[in-house]
């Protein structure tokens, strides 16, 4: 779904590696998932960054920090943070980064695990496979920590019944 909504287009010929099929231009591409609380000047401070690739802080609806413990130390600055992945719940990119990646932009990877001497496969995102990829072609991904968005996507949706 992420790589047809770049091409504007649901046939997903991986042979063209421009957004918006290259017929339309853009200054930045945001994504704002449904499930995400957010401001208007929330959006405006990442869309007026200078950054190519930008993102704020995610907490669950419980107020729960949804990173690692190893990302805590940035979520207490004031600064711009360089990161190496970021969730694509609410995040600015600037034009050129995705017309500098290969396709498939997005897709889902997997690394290997043991555990109790079982091997597994474990599936990771698609949008943390694409900021590896982003990351490979040279682009730095930043947090913005004053930035603080709710993601909405544990909380169950109640049914009215007639």
């Amino acid at each position: 779904a992420r790589e047809g909504t770049v091409m504007d287009n649901q046939f997903l010929d991986i042979t063209k590696n421009k957004p918006l099929l290259g017929e339309a231009t853009y200054d930045k591409m945001f994504w704002i998932d449904s499930d995400m609380s957010w401001t208007p000047e929330d959006f405006l401070k990442l869309y007026h960054n200078e950054n190519d690739i930008v993102s704020g802080v995610y907490v669950s609806d419980h107020g729960v920090l949804m990173y690692t413990p190893s990302d805590y130390e940035h979520l207490k600055q004031t600064d711009l943070v360089e990161i190496t992945h970021a969730g694509f719940g609410f995040i600015c990119v600037k034009t050129g980064v995705f017309e500098s990646m290969s396709r498939p932009w997005f897709e889902t990877k997997y690394s290997k695990t043991t555990i109790d001497g079982a091997e597994y496969l474990v599936p990771f995102g698609e949008d943390y496979s694409w900021c590896v990829k982003a990351r490979q072609a040279g682009f730095k991904i930043y947090l913005d920590p004053t930035v603080t968005l709710v993601h909405h996507k544990q909380i169950p949706l109640k049914v009215k019944q007639q």
